[in-house]
């Protein structure tokens, strides 16, 4: 297949040309993650979180091999239907025959199934089927050769939507790997600060940035702590991605502070007071790398499985409606299999995280979110209890943007 025809035929279809994007960038005034192809800009995302989330509920709505709706799988299904009526056709004793109830079922399912979709290659694909049931040639006339030939045609729509769709697979999941590797290069960064500032287990031995009862507190150890400090600045003052983009820049200024406050004791100019500010310096910038990690742990363990959740609710009412008929309200209310082992997880989760986040000291940073990420928490956990997974989500989106 042409691979621009291919292209071209997945914009179409998705509308979204930044699902091949090749390139992942940051608006420079906003923070915004920016899908870009080529010299144009796709699709924008708040944070490089929701980016990450979007591109893998795209994937999983596509790719789902159970019961909760796959767009992947009914394609699959509708090829098979169109596959055992060509069989029909060709059978010398069937076709003399009616058709089978559980043909004509699947019929009804495959024409809803093409129906609703304005593809090209579906809307042919839809239009071929009509002409092939009808077993008639274009003047009329009983002609099971030329329904045949356009159930032929049918199922190479078909098949062709099935390879785009697999082409954008493989492309949505370039760009998961990219969104990972981003936001793995800014943690990474954090924990290379923690490790300097001797915040971790471990640590304490390698810091860099020396706090006033170190034992070294040479001139060639303050000056390495000067050179590793202002290199940390401008490392951060580079950080540009939401929702990195807040917390780096209020980091960069207190690495500042940390460097003049180790030229002061480097020039023995007032170095009581310089090492206290050292101290404080040193606390404050570990007491605001702990909410990266928080919001990390929220966005990855809380927010992730709560909006999958929610995604799979959604689509398994849309199957049931599908299958056994029935109005879009009660076919909702039907419960998800694994629900309540899911909701079980996520609230224990959260919980977890509650209580650690309980625990940050805030006696030095400038802003503390904690009071309104616990009492966003609270809520959240009330409305998991009572299974309103829509509210309680929200509620961890207000916690998040507390942060």
């Amino acid at each position: 297949m042409n691979t621009s025809r291919s292209h071209n035929a997945m914009r179409e279809a998705f509308g979204i040309d930044w699902i091949v994007s090749q390139r992942i960038g940051v608006d420079r005034h906003t923070g915004k993650t920016l899908m870009i192809s080529g010299r144009s800009i796709r699709a924008s995302s708040d944070t490089l979180y929701l980016a990450l989330r979007s591109r893998m509920h795209i994937r999983r709505s596509m790719s789902k091999d159970h019961v909760i709706g796959s767009d992947l799988v009914e394609m699959f299904a509708n090829r098979a239907i169109i596959v055992s009526y060509m069989h029909w056709i060709q059978d010398p004793i069937l076709v003399g025959q009616e058709v089978s109830q559980d043909l004509c079922h699947a019929f009804a399912f495959m024409s809803r199934s093409l129906r609703r979709r304005r593809v090209r290659e579906l809307v042919a694909a839809h239009r071929d089927m009509d002409r092939a049931v009808l077993m008639t040639d274009i003047i009329g006339r009983h002609n099971p050769g030329a329904a045949m030939m356009a159930a032929r045609r049918a199922l190479e729509h078909v098949d062709e939507r099935i390879h785009q769709m697999q082409s954008m697979l493989s492309h949505i999941g370039f760009v998961e790997v990219r969104l990972y590797a981003e936001l793995d290069r800014h943690r990474r960064l954090y924990e290379r600060l923690l490790a300097a500032l001797g915040g971790r287990k471990g640590d304490a031995n390698r810091a860099v940035l020396m706090k006033s009862h170190s034992r070294y507190r040479s001139t060639e150890r303050i000056e390495l702590a000067i050179r590793e400090t202002l290199k940390f600045e401008q490392l951060f003052r580079g950080v540009r991605a939401h929702p990195f983009r807040r917390n780096a820049k209020h980091t960069a200024e207190d690495l500042r502070y940390l460097a003049r406050a180790y030229k002061r004791v480097l020039n023995g100019r007032d170095t009581e007071t310089a090492w206290s500010n050292i101290d404080n310096g040193i606390r404050r910038l570990r007491q605001g790398i702990v909410w990266v990690f928080a919001r990390h742990e929220l966005e990855m363990n809380v927010m992730f499985p709560l909006a999958f959740l929610l995604a799979d609710m959604e689509d398994y009412g849309v199957v049931l409606q599908k299958a056994v008929g029935g109005s879009h309200d009660e076919c909702a209310s039907v419960e998800l299999p694994d629900f309540r082992e899911r909701v079980t997880g996520i609230h224990e989760r959260m919980h977890g995280i509650y209580q650690n986040i309980r625990s940050i000291p805030q006696d030095k940073i400038r802003y503390s979110p904690q009071p309104q990420v616990l009492a966003h928490l609270v809520e959240a956990m009330r409305y998991l209890q009572t299974h309103d997974i829509k509210e309680s989500k929200k509620e961890i989106g207000l916690a998040l943007s507390s942060l």
